[in-house]
């Protein structure tokens, strides 16, 4: 993008002048608008929960996994519905 950009800013320049930065800021606000309403928010959540944003059938069980020294350790394990 970057080199069409480059290419067709001398011509623009020429043609519109400072008007050709408009270009720059209407592009930016249009690709705000767009993640806004179509891009889903994933900030702070767990990883299952961002896979069922997506689409995706997932669940989760937490158990404790016994370890060689006889402690346990908590442990997530994730299933795609439909391979259990």
């Amino acid at each position: 993008m970057n080199v069409i950009w480059l290419q067709v800013a001398p011509t623009a320049f020429e043609d519109i002048g400072w008007k050709f930065y408009l270009v720059f800021i209407c592009c930016t606000l249009v690709a705000i608008v767009l993640i806004l309403f179509f891009c889903p928010n994933t900030n702070k959540l767990p990883l299952e929960e961002i896979a069922a944003l997506f689409g995706d059938e997932v669940s989760s069980d937490i158990v404790f996994e016994d370890l060689k020294d006889g402690s346990q350790r908590l442990k997530i394990e994730v299933v795609k519905k439909g391979e259990a």
